[in-house]
């Protein structure tokens, strides 16, 4: 499994990604969380800091755990109201 994780992090690299995800059955072992989160693999906004490779297993979704990435939409966005939409609200950067 640490061979996913090394893999995964790779695409991140080559794709320029900003975050990647590895959902998983089991928990990840211990060198896979240090292989993660080693060299600095973290993304930093003005809306935060933000691990660039997480791992959720299946139990943490079903616990209500998530994607820890920018939450840069106001609640407004949030609601099915096309009406809370303003356009200047719709840009990412």
């Amino acid at each position: 499994m640490s061979s996913h994780v090394r893999d995964l992090r790779g695409v991140i690299e080559s794709e320029g990604a900003v975050i990647g995800v590895l959902l998983t059955l089991k928990d990840p072992t211990k060198p896979m969380q240090d292989f993660a989160y080693s060299s600095g693999c973290f993304y930093e906004s003005k809306f935060g800091h933000f691990a660039k490779l997480q791992m959720l297993t299946i139990q943490d979704l079903l616990e209500g755990k998530k994607i820890e990435f920018p939450q840069i939409f106001p609640d407004s966005l949030k609601t099915n109201s096309p009406k809370s939409l303003k356009p200047e609200q719709l840009h990412l950067f």
